[in-house]
């Protein structure tokens, strides 16, 4: 060992040095999860992204996710995004570690001033925000709420569907099978 080198001839040196790029790639798939033969783990959208966390039950994380984030870019291993109003300060952070630790790659979570889309949940629940906006403009309803001070249209229901429950709930309950030999007054 002349030179402080190990045995094996590999310095010190060269041993604590930065990988190369080819070696980063196998580094990240090392600390994947085991995948099956064949299969890559590939996150081509923030849906994706998004499916991932639901699967690994981080519900805190998906409803933050759903609620704060306004999605500005994505491209695999980098999301941007621009905070909702009312959003922790640490959610890129948070987001960008689990995601890590789930994958097994290093992923870029950033915040951006402005340029992002709806919320997921601004998106899912667009179309009921319109049923309601749209029903506290019928004159009936506009007279319910002058009556009752405070009051707030909370649900709007399709009639077919409310008809499809009633119905529904109209079967009747199947009879149970009686067995034409069996006399209840028999031992």
């Amino acid at each position: 060992m002349a030179g402080g080198a190990p045995a094996g001839g590999v310095t010190v040196h060269s041993a604590v040095r930065a990988p190369s790029a080819p070696m980063r790639g196998a580094m990240m798939t090392a600390a994947a999860p085991a995948l099956a033969e064949g299969e890559v783990q590939v996150y081509a959208s923030f849906e994706s992204v998004v499916e991932l966390i639901r699967t690994k039950r981080d519900m805190v994380l998906l409803h933050e996710v759903e609620t704060s984030l306004k999605l500005a870019r994505y491209s695999p291993g980098r999301i941007e995004f621009e905070p909702a109003p009312g959003a922790k300060a640490d959610l890129a952070a948070r987001l960008g570690q689990r995601l890590q630790g789930w994958t097994g790659a290093r992923w870029g979570v950033s915040v951006v001033s402005s340029g992002g889309a709806v919320t997921i949940a601004e998106a899912r629940d667009a179309g009921q925000m319109a049923a309601k906006a749209e029903a506290a403009e019928n004159p009936l309803v506009q007279a319910v709420l002058t009556a009752f001070p405070g009051a707030k249209v909370t649900d709007v229901r399709e009639p077919e569907a409310l008809v499809a429950k009633a119905a529904e709930a109209a079967l009747p309950l199947a009879e149970p099978e009686m067995d034409d030999d069996w006399d209840p007054f028999e031992e």
